[in-house]
């Protein structure tokens, strides 16, 4: 585990990774740039990666695990639908 709050902690979690050598990693992307620089990381070294929680490295990832956020957001609107008259509106 690394603490959530400190990027030198993903790092040197993800530095671990790297120097055990695993099979595959599943990771949520936390800290953004760094993710995206770890699981390039990973590729390049012959990982399977998959993620989970976050769509944003699906290009790069092998698997991800999570809610589908399009079909998510829809059913989130159709019950937003249901619940208002046709006059009312909602902010989300």
């Amino acid at each position: 585990m690394f603490d959530p709050e400190s990027v030198d902690s993903f790092r040197d979690k993800a530095n671990f990774l790297l120097s055990d050598r695993p099979d595959a990693v599943l990771m949520a992307p936390f800290f953004l740039s760094e993710s995206k620089e770890f699981v390039t990381e990973f590729k390049k070294h012959g990982l399977r990666v998959a993620t989970f929680n976050n769509q944003t490295f699906t290009d790069l990832s092998d698997a991800f695990v999570g809610p589908h956020l399009f079909n998510s957001g829809r059913v989130a609107a159709r019950l937003i639908q249901m619940l208002g008259g046709e006059a009312e509106s909602a902010i989300v």
